[in-house]
C-alpha cells in the first residue's frame, strides 16, 4: 500500500502497527506462507514507523550472504539487487549485526565511525542517511535480516516504534520457527 502524502500522528501510526500486528496474528493462525507473512510484517513497519523503504533479506548458505528478497518504498526494486551482504569477516555494519545478533539502529551514517564500516555497495547504490538492520537469529544462527531506512539523519524511531519494531521482530522469528518446524 502506498504511503500517504501527509506524515502520521503517533496514534495513527500506533493504530496501523496495532492493526497490522493483530492481522499477522490472525493469519498465523491458519494456513499461510512464510512469504505472506513476511510481507504482512514488511508492510506493517514500513507503514507505522513511517520508513522511506524496508527490506527483507534471507541468508543464502552456499553463497555465504545474506541476499534480499523483496522491500517496499522508495526505490526499493532498484536497490534490491544490491543487498547481497557478505557474511564473515568483514566488519561492517551489516556484518556487526549479524555477529551480536541485535538490531542496529544507524541516525546519522555520516558520522566518520559508522561512514568507515559501511560497504561499498552500500555507499554507491543506497546511502541512507539514518537506517537500521534487524536479524533474524533462531537458535544462535542469523537466517535472515529486516534493513529500514529513512531520507533524513535523527532519530529513527520513538520509543512505542521501537517496542513496535520489537514486536514485529520477535513475529517474524516465531513465524520462521513455525515454518521450520
Amino acid at each position: 500500500m502506498p504511503k500517504s502524502a501527509e506524515t502520521e500522528t503517533p496514534d495513527q501510526t500506533g493504530a496501523i502497527v496495532s492493526n497490522g500486528i493483530k492481522e499477522i496474528a490472525d493469519v498465523m493462525k491458519g494456513s499461510y506462507s512464510l512469504h505472506e507473512v513476511m510481507y504482512m510484517i514488511l508492510e506493517t513497519m514500513y507503514r507505522g514507523c513511517e520508513f522511506s523503504r524496508v527490506i527483507f533479506c534471507l541468508r543464502d548458505v552456499q553463497e555465504m550472504k545474506m541476499v534480499a528478497r523483496f522491500g517496499l518504498g522508495e526505490d526499493a526494486e532498484r536497490i534490491i539487487p544490491f543487498f547481497r551482504i557478505q557474511i564473515g569477516q568483514l566488519s561492517d555494519i551489516f556484518n556487526i549485526a549479524i555477529a551480536k545478533g541485535r538490531g542496529v539502529i544507524i541516525e546519522d551514517a555520516d558520522v566518520s565511525t559508522i561512514a568507515q564500516n559501511l560497504p561499498e555497495w552500500y555507499r554507491t547504490h543506497v546511502a541512507a542517511p539514518a537506517f537500521l538492520v534487524y536479524p533474524l537469529v533462531i537458535k544462535g544462527n542469523c537466517i535472515g535480516l529486516f534493513y529500514a531506512d529513512k531520507s533524513d539523519r535523527g532519530t529513527l524511531l520513538s520509543d512505542n516504534q521501537h517496542k513496535y519494531m520489537d514486536d514485529l521482530h520477535s513475529m517474524a522469528v516465531d513465524v520462521i520457527t513455525q515454518k521450520q518446524g
